[in-house]
């Protein structure tokens, strides 16, 4: 599992990236793709890069948001 960095030594799993920290509501699609994007190619988490399509990507961002 892809992590998104560390809050206060715990790694953030992906479904953090759904909500928005100020306001504590769930993300849009259109907000959530772009971290996603960051997140499996590494950038947000130093963990190696994943072979995501976008299609996988928007459903990763569904699932996500749906599960809040």
């Amino acid at each position: 599992c892809h992590t998104t960095g560390e809050s206060k030594g715990n790694k953030l799993g992906l479904g953090a990236l759904a909500v928005n920290q100020k306001s504590k509501f769930p993300s849009t699609i259109g907000e959530i793709i772009p971290q996603l994007q960051r997140a499996v190619t590494g950038q947000l988490s130093g963990m190696p890069s994943l072979d995501v399509t976008d299609k996988e990507l928007k459903q990763i961002a569904t699932f996500i948001l749906g599960a809040k």
